[in-house]
Order: C-alpha cells, then sequence, then structure tokens
C-alpha cells in the first residue's frame, strides 16, 4: 500500500489501511525475509515484524472491540473453559459438536473460530484427574531385571 504512493510515505496511509495491515499480520515472520526495509538493507531500516507486534499491542491496549476483547477471554483462558466444559461435557459436545450447527455459527462470530472446522470432544474426566487416580503397576519387564541383576 506504501508503494502505491509516488513518495512512499507511510504516514499516507488511512486508518483503514493500517488497520487492514495489522490485522492480517499473523507474525509468521516471512515478510522479514522478503521486504525490501529490512534494517542494514534499507535507508528506512524497519523491522516489520516487530513493528508488526508492537501495532497489535498498541490495538490491545487501546481497548479494541468487545468481540476481540471475548476472544481474548475465552481463548486465552484455555484451562479454565476447559474445566468448564469438562463439567458439563455432555451439553457442550451436544452443542458443539455438528459443524455448522446454530451454536457453533454464534461461536464463529463471538470468537473466530470457523462454525465448519470439527472440534475434538470434552470428555467427562480430565486427563490429569484420570492419571492421577490410576493404579499404578509395575511392569513385567522392570521385574524380571530385579531378578537378574543390575546392567551397566
Amino acid at each position: 500500500m506504501i508503494d502505491e504512493h509516488d513518495d512512499q510515505d507511510a504516514a499516507r496511509l488511512t486508518a483503514d489501511q493500517q488497520d487492514r495491515v495489522v490485522s492480517e499480520c499473523f507474525g509468521c515472520k516471512l515478510c522479514y525475509v522478503n521486504c525490501p526495509y529490512i534494517p542494514g538493507q534499507s535507508e528506512w531500516a524497519i523491522d516489520f515484524p516487530r513493528l508488526m507486534m508492537r501495532a497489535t499491542q498498541v490495538r490491545h491496549r487501546s481497548g479494541g472491540s468487545v468481540s476481540g476483547w471475548i476472544t481474548d477471554q475465552a481463548l486465552g483462558r484455555t484451562d479454565l473453559v476447559g474445566k468448564a466444559n469438562v463439567a458439563a461435557a455432555p451439553l457442550v459436545n451436544r452443542a458443539l459438536g455438528t459443524p455448522g450447527s446454530t451454536a457453533r455459527r454464534a461461536m464463529s462470530r463471538l470468537v473466530g473460530v470457523a462454525a465448519e472446522r470439527v472440534l475434538p470432544p470434552y470428555a467427562r474426566q480430565r486427563f490429569s484427574t484420570w492419571f492421577r487416580r490410576r493404579t499404578r503397576r509395575r511392569d513385567a519387564a522392570a521385574e524380571h531385571a530385579d531378578q537378574q541383576g543390575r546392567v551397566a
């Protein structure tokens, strides 16, 4: 978008254009390899990946949107969401288990997870709980090793 202007002045970009660039960046850092403005190789010396991280931080601190806040709260607290969904696993699985359902379309709008994406079901018991409660058994190989002696 900057190259569309004769003087290549980034200040001439509109707020919508700037937001579009920041929104479409997902931090892969491939731009660093392909960017003609890399520090040490250009008079402007732009570290574009760092610039995009900073722009995302500024946008986040300035409040952002309500849907962005919901996304951060829902997707940023995976342990809390997992515990809540395990407690209601049958209901959650029924509501979110069918791609394209009404609940999935609502979730798509609120947190940005595609309604067509197949999600894994929640179990009634968390793995950490199952693992902690399981009986500990010595396997047969360990018992035979005790009888045969030590190996250096």
